[in-house]
């Protein structure tokens, strides 16, 4: 269900992130569904992009960098999976680079049977 909502969460963080100041606030929040990621995104704009599998996402162009919640994506995230707001306060840790290797092998051999990306090839 929270995957679901997804779309929901994230257009209105969108929508909010930069509050009146913003110079773009008619397009806060761009779909990405017809023109994809690259036909969406104004050249040259820092930029924050969501993706919803297939179907498209969302983008958001950065107005002001040093003005905009670098935690955005994750803050967001946190409310999706309910989890306990202090989360949103804690620094990211960095990952054991073996650890963080073996993870995405284990990953990738999972995913193998679902890769479309090698019908491309």
């Amino acid at each position: 269900e929270a995957a679901e909502d997804a779309p929901i969460y994230f257009k209105k963080a969108f929508d909010e992130s930069e509050g009146e100041w913003t110079q773009h606030k008619a397009k806060s929040c761009i779909d990405t569904a017809r023109k994809g990621l690259k036909g969406s995104i104004p050249e040259g704009f820092p930029y924050v992009h969501v993706e919803f599998g297939l179907q498209g996402g969302y983008l958001h162009a950065i107005d002001e960098e040093e003005k905009f919640n670098a935690q955005l994506g994750r803050d967001v995230l946190i409310g999706i999976c309910d989890l306990p707001a202090e989360r949103a306060h804690q620094r990211n840790r960095p990952e054991d680079p073996a650890a963080v290797r073996r993870a995405l092998g284990d990953f990738l051999k999972q995913w193998a049977p679902y890769d479309w990306t090698k019908q491309l090839a």
